[in-house]
């Protein structure tokens, strides 16, 4: 990160004459240049306080949740996608966003990264249920489309609108595509990281 690349093309160099060759340097231009450095403000101000001791005692604060919700998330392979499990587990990941205890913030994220994975597996499952003809749906109205109506199905009211849920896995995305190839990647970035998948521009500005 913060490394940019000088692309050289070199002539062919006479075996006589070695000065023949001629260096031809990309230079950034000042846009490139300023993109660049607010990058590396950005990734400064993610990773500021990460070191692999803050991570371990991090990972030990959630790791203990992590493994029941997980446990309390994991759908077993032959159940439908009309499995009154799945709408616990909705419950469950919401409590989980929203909770304040065991982790709290970094629990969260977490749960973030489950929830879109959970809404992919249970979007796979309406598909399959749908083919075998135990899930109707309308014209125009795809698997994704299902999942959500299930997720609204369980809340608890007040119940959240379908905008926010629909914000609410975007978020999931985000903290997905973030967490990369293990979920607890997400516990190395700091508090600055939470306003930037809540839309805050602040953090750009600073």
């Amino acid at each position: 990160m913060g490394i940019y690349s000088v692309e050289m093309e070199i002539d062919h160099v006479s075996p006589i004459n070695p000065r023949s060759a001629s260096v031809q340097r990309t230079v950034p231009s000042i846009e490139q240049a300023d993109a660049l450095a607010q990058t590396n403000r950005i990734y400064e101000r993610l990773l500021c306080q990460f070191d692999i001791a803050n991570f371990f005692r991090a990972l030990e604060t959630v790791l203990i949740p992590w493994a029941k919700l997980l446990k309390e998330t994991t759908a077993p392979d032959d159940a439908l996608s009309t499995d009154p499990r799945f709408l616990s587990a909705f419950k469950q990941l919401d409590a989980a966003i929203h909770g304040q205890e065991n982790g709290g913030r970094l629990l969260s994220r977490l749960a973030y990264v489950q929830l879109h994975g959970f809404m992919k597996l249970l979007e796979s499952r309406v598909a399959s249920d749908r083919q075998a003809g135990l899930v109707h749906r309308r014209n125009g109205y795809n698997n994704s489309h299902i999942v959500l109506d299930m997720y609204m199905s369980a809340q608890t009211h007040p119940s959240a609108s379908r905008r926010s849920l629909i914000q609410r896995r975007c978020l999931a995305k985000r903290w997905y595509i973030l967490a990369g190839a293990w979920p607890v990647f997400v516990l190395v970035y700091s508090e600055d990281a939470d306003k930037i998948m809540f839309g805050s521009d602040q953090i750009l500005k600073a």
